[in-house]
């Protein structure tokens, strides 16, 4: 049994929205996130990704970041000669913020899992974005190998969904607004608006 609410380190981010289910490298420069990176490494390796709502703030605190972000594990981490360091992360799942907690060090919150909603015709709608998906990287010059997502073994909508919005160069706000909804259907429906634009653009170029 465990608590509803837990504490957690924070990693703020200035320029990415990291999902669930999705395995990103990423570059950690500043000392309070280089200190909370050191905190969980001997313990759990689980960190809370909270992307910045102004990339330029260079000491975030709780009102410059969103309240949604996603646990992550930390599955390598390498410290760089310059004295930044790279940490390959896999996305677990999504949390959101109740408090921020009094540390000076580094930024943590006690934090709540978010639960999912599924609905009957999610398979279906999962179905038509690999669809289109497909299609678009076949075609898109902004496919290439590094960004294309093998759907070949995955049949849950939510990991569907969560792949390819990954991929998508679309604005950050637009991606968190993705990660902050929970209800699967409608997070598949926007990412297939998403799809349908590029898709058009491309039939316009």
């Amino acid at each position: 049994m465990t608590l509803d609410y837990k504490s957690i380190a924070v990693l703020p981010l200035r320029d990415i929205v990291v999902f669930p289910n999705v395995t990103t490298p990423l570059f950690v420069g500043r000392e309070k996130s280089i200190n909370a990176l050191e905190s969980v490494m001997n313990d759990s390796k689980k960190i809370l990704l909270l992307a910045q709502k102004n990339p330029d703030i260079d000491d975030p605190n709780q009102q410059d970041l969103y309240s949604f972000g996603t646990l992550v594990e930390i599955l390598q981490l390498l410290k760089l000669p310059d004295g930044t360091v790279k940490i390959l992360v896999e996305g677990k799942s999504i949390c959101r913020v109740i408090e921020y907690n009094n540390n000076n060090k580094f930024l943590d919150a006690n934090v709540e899992d978010c639960k999912l909603v599924t609905e009957k015709n999610d398979n279906l709608l999962s179905q038509a974005l690999i669809n289109k998906f497909n299609k678009l990287s076949k075609t898109s010059k902004k496919f290439n190998d590094e960004n294309s997502v093998n759907f070949k073994n995955i049949s849950d909508p939510n990991i569907i969904a969560n792949k390819t919005v990954s991929t998508l160069g679309i604005e950050l706000q637009e991606k968190q607004k993705i990660l902050e909804t929970l209800n699967i259907q409608k997070k598949l429906e926007i990412i297939i608006s998403h799809l349908d634009n590029e898709l058009e653009l491309m039939s316009v170029e």
